[in-house]
């Protein structure tokens, strides 16, 4: 299934119950609308509940939505925008509780950005920074992969992340930096009250500039030795679960 390109840039295909409960969730005020199987037409009445969302069965769907064949039988279309850096700082500024960021650099696998993605929705990370350059942006092959985490996690777009390290910084975060050379991060992951997480991809991994940046690096040992390196999303989900596990419940 593809989403054609006439859909507006903000606009996307989430397929499947589960995802679209997500958006139903935490986010239905996203939702344009919503395409079932007549089988199916209840159940997504029922999970739509008192949300005023315009419902289609599959039947009506135009050909200028989707190419191809929809597996699913419901899928949605939903508006996902990216936060401002400038948003996320005035939020931060308000609210105390808000402990730990995951910030990205030199992701180019749209579907590693959902699987991390879904990972930080998973363990509570509201905010992901990514940068404008060097970076996979959203694509549907990562809301797709994402499972409806954007629903609840946000993509916070910065022009320079350097830059938005430091101002994250002077807001009382330590940037703590993953690399196959860092310390074990369980020595690291209960020593600070507010973290920015920093990944980058297992090929090029951090730039030596945001290394250089960060106040800690953390690695991820491998107790038999046979693999040197993770996917990042698989490292992400071993390291979001180490920091948030130390971390006051928000």
């Amino acid at each position: 299934m593809k989403p054609d390109s006439s859909l507006p840039p903000n606009e996307f295909v989430v397929e499947g119950f589960s995802a679209l409960a997500e958006f139903i969730r935490h986010k239905p005020q996203s939702i344009k609308k919503v395409f079932s199987t007549s089988k199916y037409l209840e159940k997504t009445k029922e999970l739509i509940g008192k949300h005023n969302i315009p419902i289609r069965t599959q039947e009506e769907r135009s050909s200028q939505i989707v190419k191809g064949r929809i597996e699913a039988p419901v899928y949605a279309l939903v508006e996902i925008h990216y936060q401002s850096f400038a948003n996320l700082q005035a939020l931060l500024q308000k609210q105390k509780s808000n402990n730990l960021i995951l910030a990205l650099d030199h992701i180019t696998d749209p579907r590693n950005l959902g699987a991390i993605a879904r990972s930080a929705a998973f363990f509570g990370v509201k905010h992901i920074l990514i940068p404008k350059m060097r970076q996979v942006l959203l694509t549907g092959a990562s809301v797709a992969t994402s499972q409806g985490a954007f629903a609840f996690s946000e993509l916070v777009l910065v022009s320079n992340l350097n830059q938005s390290l430091e101002k994250l910084k002077e807001l009382g975060f330590w940037v703590i930096c993953a690399d196959a050379k860092g310390e074990p991060f369980e020595k690291v992951a209960d020593q600070y009250e507010k973290v920015v997480l920093l990944l980058g991809s297992e090929g090029s991994g951090v730039s030596e500039l945001l290394k250089k940046r960060s106040d800690r690096m953390v690695s991820i040992a491998s107790h038999h030795g046979i693999l040197d390196s993770l996917n990042v999303s698989v490292a992400a989900g071993i390291l979001l679960n180490g920091f948030t596990s130390q971390q006051t419940p928000r």
